[in-house]
């Protein structure tokens, strides 16, 4: 049933077997709630003569074009039994000009039928992420609906669950708190993910995950277009919440340390670039430039992307790839230009961070390596049950012993999920 703003049932449409002029007929002898009616006119604004009609038309003066009316009411009214708020939601679209409707409303009623097929609850899940998107947003009539719908048609081959991560994530991305305002370049990534069932669950975690840490629209463009043309499971690891917190943690006590100049950096065993991401994202933090290190290739070549903005400021950032245990300080070492040429550089950092120290086996000898009197940052953690972990120690305590400082500045130790990180600051 279809009621108005008091509860008051108006118009009931039962059977769709009645004669073509019986239904006009008794169609033209109700009255319509205003608000409702002009609604419906809007839908059907596809090039019929009822969008020349006065808003406050009655139903009496319409022509024979009521059938065009009739059959979009009844097609709306096969999605589900709550008429009055499946049309509650159309209108909080805030969509009010006839353009978008005449290409989002059969998005609205295709995606809605997909949603109920599945079930009661994935169809209000639908609908109140639509709430989401009109209410919460400071400027909806400047979201790209049409992008909106586009991906989550994409999606309809997947499983209820992706389906329903999506929605959950497009909720926490209208939240006013982070500002997220890179919505296109989301549903491009999300789209171009539909067909890797195993990537797009990873990637829509990284995206919630990351809301709490980047603020910056062009941090965001970035990484959706770096996670979504890669394949690497593992590269999404970078973002769950333990690496995530760490680094930004680290960043928080560095600058505490060292104030806001922190000159040129070499950041060791860099994997795809994050940490140096969560740096240029953050506002305050003057860098000379950032060299992340890794012995892995294709982590390299992701660190590029994902860092491509400082890339193109003349090297501001650049991945190396170069064992680590094999430097010596200066350090000489060879990148690669765009056209995949090499070049040799030669630098001294003013900073040294390494945070995956647990994955080094031979600690002791990339330890000795290390000017003294070298700025460093250094992490590890009691993750013992971990393979690739050939390090790992039990105790704060433990970890200033593994790798003493001469002039300690930080100690302190990060309660996580599963383990404990710990975290050095001083100089060697």
């Amino acid at each position: 049933m279809v009621y108005d703003s008091f509860g008051n049932n108006f118009y009931i449409i039962q059977s769709q077997k009645k004669e073509e002029n019986c239904m006009d007929s008794e169609f033209r002898k109700k009255v319509f709630n205003e608000e409702l009616f002009n609604l419906f006119l809007e839908i059907m604004d596809m090039g019929d003569t009822l969008a020349a009609l006065p808003a406050t038309a009655q139903l009496a003066d319409l022509s024979q074009n009521s059938s065009l009316l009739r059959k979009t009411i009844n097609e709306a009214f096969t999605i589900c039994s709550t008429e009055a708020e499946l049309f509650a939601y159309l209108k909080k679209l805030n969509l009010t000009n006839r353009e978008p409707f005449k290409t989002l409303v059969p998005e609205f009623l295709e995606a809605s039928n997909q949603t109920r097929r599945h079930s009661e609850a994935h169809f209000n899940d639908f609908l109140m992420t639509l709430r989401h998107l009109s209410e919460e947003m400071k400027n909806p009539q400047d979201h790209p609906w049409d992008a909106f719908f586009k991906t989550f048609h994409s999606l309809f081959a997947c499983s209820e669950d992706i389906q329903n991560d999506f929605l959950m994530t497009v909720r926490h991305l209208t939240n006013p708190y982070f500002g997220f305002t890179s919505w296109s370049e989301f549903y491009k990534a999300t789209t171009m993910l539909s067909g890797k069932s195993e990537l797009i669950l990873p990637f829509l975690t990284t995206v919630r995950h990351s809301l709490n840490y980047f603020k910056k629209p062009e941090t965001f463009n970035a990484m959706f277009k770096t996670l979504s043309s890669q394949n690497q499971v593992s590269a999404f690891d970078a973002y769950s919440y333990g690496q995530l917190e760490s680094k930004k943690w680290l960043i928080e006590e560095m600058q505490k340390v060292r104030g806001e100049n922190w000159g040129s950096v070499f950041i060791l065993a860099g994997w795809i670039g994050s940490l140096a991401q969560l740096v240029f994202d953050s506002a305050n933090i003057q860098i000379a430039k950032i060299r992340s290190f890794d012995i892995d290739n294709d982590s390299c070549k992701l660190a590029e992307k994902l860092n491509n903005a400082e890339v193109l400021q003349d090297w501001k950032f650049k991945a190396v790839c170069m064992d680590i245990l094999q430097m010596s300080y200066p350090t000489n070492y060879f990148v690669k230009r765009h056209d995949g040429s090499l070049v040799e550089l030669y630098d001294e950092p003013q900073m040294i961070i390494n945070t995956s120290c647990e994955h080094i086996e031979k600690l002791d000898d990339w330890w000795e390596k290390i000017p003294h009197g070298t700025t460093v940052a250094l992490q590890n953690n009691n993750a013992f049950n971990i393979p690739d972990h050939k390090n790992c120690v039990n105790t704060l305590e433990d970890f200033k012993k593994q790798l003493p400082l001469s002039n300690l500045r930080f100690a302190g130790e990060l309660d996580l999920p599963d383990y404990k990180r710990f975290m050095l600051i001083g100089e060697k």
